[in-house]
């Protein structure tokens, strides 16, 4: 089963775009960059999407696929300063 990643315009109240087939179990993170129009998006798959959210069709948009290793990079580390 492939999961969708629905996003909305808040503002108006409608579903601006869907991006279909970018995960295989369930989504359970989002971050929107503003800046750069990218959308991260994170699932029980082990995978980290990036999709373009201003590509006009939402199934064009994948940039970039990430797959999570078994071992947890940075995980309880702290940002110096």
């Amino acid at each position: 089963m492939a999961w969708q990643v629905h996003l909305f315009d808040v503002a108006q109240g409608k579903k601006v775009k869907v991006f279909k087939e970018s995960h295989t179990d369930v989504v359970n993170h989002v971050c929107f960059h503003p800046q750069t129009g990218q959308l991260f998006t994170a699932a029980e798959d082990n995978l980290v999407v990036v999709l373009d959210a201003e590509k006009p069709r939402g199934d064009k948009a994948m940039l970039k696929i990430v797959h999570r290793d078994e071992e947890e990079c940075g995980a309880g580390s702290r940002a110096a300063g």
